[in-house]
């Protein structure tokens, strides 16, 4: 059995010394490792190597299920031991999954009252109680409220489709009560969860009829109607207040049988709680003189797609993936950076400029989907190159940048290759994305 203990460890280190399988990186007897591990551990021997580990200390017990990824026949005594003693790693909040498994939901064990003091998980793990992984139960329910309601505004921002879908599993009302309070608290959430139900009152966008011509015209019509109010800002940018639009800027832009367009603001980064306490003020006729500490902070041109008639909800999702793989990124030491843009789903057929407590902007077009994009700055897209020349994107880079000797070709081309590295995340799965230099399909790698 220990030669197993030693092949795990050692594939550890292997993978860390030769990750791309190179043969002049290879160890000597590498080959035999695999064998080792093959062998497996019997039930017994991981028994009481647990119950050795729980002895000296539960954490290390705990940790070490972690290290060893888990197996089942782990799983299933870490699940009696802490189920035996809960206290004693209620400190931990990975410990939570073993006192928690389904069967112990399913039947209601007593001991599942400790849930309610554990320490706070993270809010996907949360978020998952009100999900078909789990079978509902009332402890976990409130575990589950208790963690998401510490969690910051920003944080539940992140979350909001999450957050939304919970209410097809929330049999108890702990999710609704929870979306009433979090709304009271943040009038910006508000806004980004009432936009996120209302899109996901419709199944889909082929349910309606579709009117491109007709919803373009009016979208641009709509632009040059909006006459802009203290306190505004654009749902994909809630941390900033929109204090200019720029009329003339509603450009249609190119889809199949949509009226997406393209509109300029000009923004005030002064954050979400300045621009709630603002937004209040204007609302309730109140001096905001003194409520504003921002009115030096930075102001920069931002642009927004409004679509009508898309459904965004998946790029919602692909870019949360994104965002998650990038944080893992920055915590790791990686130097791979991604720009997750923002999109947010506003709901069927409305394309919005919020202001505090009320709603002004675009008026409803038709009951389709429609959505929000926000603007890479300082960038074009692949379609926009297209209009400027026809020719293909190797072309480009050497009309723009020089021939494939010159310096400025080199660094464009590296650039690009580093842009194109930090998309190959660990996905099993399509999904499509899109960056303001370009759109394409990417085929995410499994590792």
């Amino acid at each position: 059995d220990r030669p197993c203990h030693q092949a795990l460890q050692i594939n550890f280190l292997i993978l860390w010394h030769n990750p791309n399988g190179c043969a002049d990186l290879q160890v000597p007897g590498e080959d035999h490792i695999s064998s080792w591990h093959l062998k497996g551990i019997k039930h017994v021997v991981w028994r009481n190597h647990l119950q050795m580990c729980w002895g000296l200390s539960p954490s290390l017990a705990v940790y070490m299920a972690i290290r060893l990824n888990n197996p089942r026949l782990v799983e299933r005594e870490l699940s009696r031991l802490v189920t035996l003693s809960p206290l004693s790693v209620a400190h931990i909040p990975e410990a939570l999954q073993y006192l928690t498994n389904s069967r112990a939901l399913i039947n209601d064990n007593r001991e599942l009252v400790h849930t309610l003091v554990w320490a706070p998980a993270s809010a996907v793990v949360a978020l998952a109680f009100f999900s078909r992984q789990f079978p509902p139960h009332p402890i976990t329910a409130q575990y589950a409220v208790r963690v998401l309601r510490n969690c910051s505004i920003n944080s539940l921002l992140f979350f909001v489709p999450q957050i939304v879908q919970a209410l097809r599993h929330d049999m108890l009302d702990y999710m609704m009560q929870l979306i009433k309070d979090i709304a009271n608290k943040s009038q910006i959430l508000a806004h980004q969860l009432i936009y996120n139900m209302r899109t996901n009152m419709f199944l889909d966008e082929e349910m309606l009829c579709k009117d491109g011509p007709q919803r373009r015209q009016a979208c641009l019509e709509a632009l040059s109607r909006i006459e802009l109010q203290q306190g505004c800002y654009i749902p994909t940018n809630p941390e900033a207040m929109v204090i200019a639009i720029d009329n003339k800027s509603g450009t249609p832009m190119q889809s199949a049988a949509k009226a997406p367009y393209l509109a300029m603001f000009r923004l005030r980064h002064c954050g979400i709680a300045e621009l709630e306490k603002l937004a209040t003020s204007v609302f309730t006729d109140t001096d905001s003189s003194g409520l504003n500490p921002c009115a030096l902070a930075e102001e920069i041109w931002q642009g927004a797609i409004f679509k009508v008639g898309d459904d965004v909800r998946q790029d919602m999702l692909a870019l949360q993936v994104i965002n998650i793989f990038q944080n893992v990124f920055r915590q790791v030491g990686l130097d791979l950076h991604m720009f997750p843009y923002r999109v947010v789903a506003t709901g069927p057929g409305v394309s919005l400029i919020t202001r505090g407590q009320g709603v002004t902007g675009l008026p409803k077009i038709d009951n389709t989907q429609s959505g929000v994009i926000e603007c890479i700055p300082d960038a074009k897209s692949r379609d926009q190159l297209g209009r400027i020349t026809d020719i293909d994107m190797y072309e480009y880079f050497i009309t723009k940048y020089g021939d494939e000797t010159s310096r400025g070709f080199k660094v464009s081309n590296k650039s690009f290759i580093d842009m194109m590295s930090r998309y190959i995340t660990f996905l099993c799965h399509q999904i499509k994305f899109y960056t303001g230099i370009f759109q394409m399909e990417l085929l995410i790698l499994l590792i």
